[in-house]
């Protein structure tokens, strides 16, 4: 008799301790994870301010047009409310990315062939470590937001084949952006962080703001 009252009293126990344990897994968890997660789609949304930058390597007048296509280009941003600025960010990040088009292409046996990409990025840092008193460690990385990359081909030249895939992508890039304005969590951000929203800073102005914690000579 006593031996059953033990066992039932060692299993009240032992499934209260199961209940207090998950109560406390969740809510441990809550208080760890209260922060919000930002879901890959949704990261298009942040941008407000972008560098134009291209890598033209094709020879043999197989793309001839390249400055109209980069001004189209301008011309989608702007209009679409994504600043494009004239200066390398003295900090790029995810509210200032770069916008590289790069292509290479040549002529063989009287043919143009080439590839062009379109990539959203910038550099961002991820540190790993710095538990129970050991060193943390910091990596610089390129983080990509958008890509679009096509191979191409053409007897005379490939001026509209690529206008035309420079173009695409650029709007598809656009309407992520535009389509992820409308998440709740992007519109409670910038209203959480409206600084986030202000143009990157130059290199002069960072360079001003370090001279005014430099220590004043008498």
């Amino acid at each position: 008799m006593i031996i059953a009252v033990s066992k039932i009293i060692i299993r009240t126990f032992n499934a209260t301790l199961l209940v207090l344990t998950i109560f406390l897994i969740g809510f441990f968890t809550k208080e760890v994870f209260a922060d919000e997660m930002i879901s890959y789609d949704s990261v298009p949304g942040f941008v407000k301010y972008i560098r134009l930058k291209h890598d033209d390597q094709v020879t043999d007048n197989c793309w001839t047009n390249a400055s109209s296509v980069l001004a189209r280009a301008r011309l989608r941003l702007e209009n679409n409310d994504v600043h494009v600025i004239d200066y390398d960010p003295v900090f790029p990040s995810l509210f200032s990315p770069f916008l590289q088009i790069s292509a290479v292409g040549y002529r063989t046996g009287g043919l143009c062939v080439g590839n062009v990409s379109v990539q959203v990025l910038y550099y961002g840092n991820s540190s790993y470590g710095g538990l129970e008193n050991k060193p943390k460690y910091w990596f610089t990385a390129q983080q990509v937001i958008f890509t679009r990359s096509s191979v191409f081909s053409s007897g005379k030249n490939f001026n509209q084949q690529i206008d035309d895939f420079i173009d695409g992508s650029v709007s598809e890039f656009l309407a992520n952006a535009v389509a992820s304005r409308r998440d709740p969590i992007v519109e409670e951000f910038f209203q959480t962080y409206p600084s986030f929203g202000s143009p990157p800073m130059t290199q002069e102005e960072w360079d001003k703001y370090l001279s005014t914690l430099a220590p004043q000579k008498n």
